[in-house]
Formats: C-alpha cells, structure tokens, sequence
C-alpha cells in the first residue's frame, strides 16, 4: 500500500508485514520504540494510544494487528488471510494470541 496507488501507508517496530502477504504494495514508516518514537505528537496524532503497528488507509488509521488483519482481508479480499470457515478462522485466531 503506497501513497500513489491506495493512499496509505503502515506504521510498524519490525520488518514483517502482512501487506506483502496479500501482494499489496505499500509504505513502510519505522517507529523506534527504544528511542520512543511512538509518544512523539505525530505518532500520537495517528494512533492516541501510542501502540504499534499502525496501519493508514485512505486516510484513517487503524491500529492492532488482529483488527489490521481483518480490515485488510475486507477491503482487499483477493488473497485472504484468514481461513473462510468458520471453525478454522477461530482456530487461526487463537494461535495469533
């Protein structure tokens, strides 16, 4: 996901994302949590609590992996993430956890 294409970008603490997963491209922003980078007011201004990752999307972040996940298998649904079925998709979750 870049700018030029879906208007967003991902804020993440590690190299992984599930972006290349789902062949989306995208722009990666570094947060160097030990030079505390997410309590700096422009983090804080795209995620109040202060976490990461944090995804921005046309515009509106999302934040927590798990809900990131989900929202990208909804707008994006050509290459799932998650199981269909029901039983497997709570099965994947619990192993997130």
């Amino acid at each position: 996901m870049n700018s030029t294409t879906t208007g967003g970008h991902f804020v993440r603490s590690r190299r992984d994302s599930v972006s290349p997963e789902k062949g989306l491209a995208w722009q990666s922003r570094v947060i160097d949590l030990m030079k505390l980078e997410h309590t700096k007011p422009e983090y804080l201004r795209l995620n109040s609590n202060g976490v990461v990752p944090t995804l921005v999307h046309d515009g509106v972040p999302i934040h927590e992996s798990t809900l990131i996940n989900e929202y990208l298998d909804e707008v994006f649904p050509d290459i799932p993430l998650m199981p269909k079925d029901p039983v497997d998709r709570a099965r994947s979750l619990l192993g997130q956890i």
